[in-house]
């Protein structure tokens, strides 16, 4: 509740520079604080999409109207050294402390991933899963067309992926874990076997195999 208030204040706050800026630059500043967020909520309605993350402007944008408010210059130089500074110091030390941490959990192994990759390598079978449960073990397959990248309806998906993976047609197992939509299957078949690996589940359809549905972005 506070945040939206926030928000809402910001945005009145930006409207107000607009017709009150000082110069250009302040103007373009405060317009793009109350407009970019308006944009992007049109945009989103226009385009049906329930993708949160294309919304942050709604939520970062307005703050730009703090840029617009008049205050003195030379305590504004002052000031934005002294926060340059002390940010640089941060992110640096920070960086620092984390490079240990960063190392050690790029290089520690992953027996969840290992077991998908290597049933699906062994399989020499054609899959599916959806955008973040199959990004990761798409990745690190032996033939990463193996694996399709799908919806929740088993429609190819063409997002940052390889189109031709869905000239497959047909897939004969999915894999999901916990960010996986409940899947909507074309066809009435349940699994004939199902392999636990970890945080993964490779729902194992054959002999049967389902098709794939036109693909979408």
């Amino acid at each position: 509740m506070l945040g939206t208030v926030a928000v809402l204040a910001l945005t009145l706050l930006a409207v107000v520079r607009t017709a009150h800026a000082s110069d250009a630059g302040d103007r373009l500043v405060a317009t793009a604080a109350w407009a970019l967020p308006l944009i992007v909520l049109v945009g989103g309605i226009a385009a049906g999409t329930h993708a949160a993350r294309y919304l942050q402007p709604l939520v970062f944008a307005p703050i730009l109207a703090l840029l617009t408010v008049p205050r003195v210059r030379t305590r504004r130089a002052t000031l934005t050294r002294v926060v340059s500074a002390v940010v640089a110091v941060v992110l640096l030390v920070g960086g620092a402390a984390s490079v240990p941490r960063i190392v050690q959990a790029a290089s520690a192994p992953d027996p969840d991933l290992a077991c998908v990759t290597d049933w699906v390598d062994s399989s020499g079978r054609t899959g599916a899963g959806q955008f973040w449960t199959v990004r990761l073990p798409k990745l690190h397959a032996t033939d990463p067309a193996r694996l399709v990248q799908v919806d929740h309806e088993l429609h190819g998906y063409a997002w940052l992926v390889d189109r031709r993976d869905f000239a497959a047609g047909e897939v004969s197992f999915l894999v999901e874990d916990a960010q996986t939509v409940a899947w909507n299957l074309p066809t009435a078949a349940t699994p004939t076997d199902v392999v636990a690996c970890g945080r993964y589940r490779i729902l194992d359809y054959a002999p049967a195999t389902l098709p794939l549905g036109p693909a979408r972005s």
